[in-house]
């Protein structure tokens, strides 16, 4: 049997044999232990890292977690050029989450390398599930922006609650999707949820705050709308 440090290092060759096949449109890929990084034309970064950790397993099983990170780019710019961005966060990313809450209720998110685990195939199917399951929110807020707004407020994968600015976010997509109208939207998601939507409910005015700030931006700065 693997002690737990040559599991674990089969692991970390499988994944990097994966990864290495992996490519996306309009972006430069970096792939390290554990890493797996796009830097788009755009300005857009994405970070997938994929994290072992012990469990209630026996010796030499452990489970993994995948998480996403995307930061930079044009909604970065823009909530940092008008003074919205959450001073919190300090390096520039707008949305962080993990596989656990963005995968459908009915998606096993277990990834656990017991004794008798295939490693490999394990390896593929968390492969399979990023691209599943990760890619189209990468998209989504680089340029398929309807699929972002259409789950925006779903249970699952509740996007407004792994972004920096959930009310903010949730207009500019709205602008940059050229469908203004839906900006009702987020505006009832706000009032229904106000803790959730909390740069809604720190606002005296979201109007005159959030909404109108954007516009301007979107104009001044001839962002490339659908």
């Amino acid at each position: 049997m693997e002690n737990n440090n040559d599991r674990k290092k089969s692991f970390y060759n499988c994944l990097k044999n994966l990864l290495l096949d992996i490519n996306l449109p309009n972006s430069k890929k970096k792939v390290t232990k554990g890493e797996l990084d796009f830097t788009f034309n755009d300005g857009v970064f994405v970070r997938i890292d994929f994290t072992t950790f012990a469990t209630y397993c026996k010796k030499g099983e452990f489970s993994v977690y995948v998480g996403l990170t995307i930061s930079d780019g044009e909604i970065y710019k823009s909530l940092l050029d008008t003074g919205l961005y959450d001073i919190e966060y300090k390096d520039r990313r707008y949305f962080t989450a993990t596989h656990y809450n963005v995968f459908p209720d009915n998606k096993s998110v277990s990834y656990d390398f017991f004794e008798n685990t295939d490693t490999k195939e394990l390896v593929k199917i968390i492969v399979d599930d990023i691209s599943r399951f990760f890619f189209p929110i990468i998209a989504g807020f680089r340029e398929n922006y309807s699929y972002i707004l259409d789950n925006y407020n779903l249970h699952i994968p509740r996007i407004f609650s792994k972004v920096t600015n959930p009310f903010a976010i949730g207009v500019l997509l709205c602008l940059l999707n050229k469908e203004e109208d839906r900006i009702n939207e987020i505006v009832s998601y706000a009032k229904e949820n106000p803790d959730g939507y909390y740069d809604y409910k720190n606002s005296t005015n979201p109007n005159e705050e959030i909404i109108i700030p954007l516009k301007r931006w979107v104009v001044n700065n001839a962002v490339k709308t659908k």
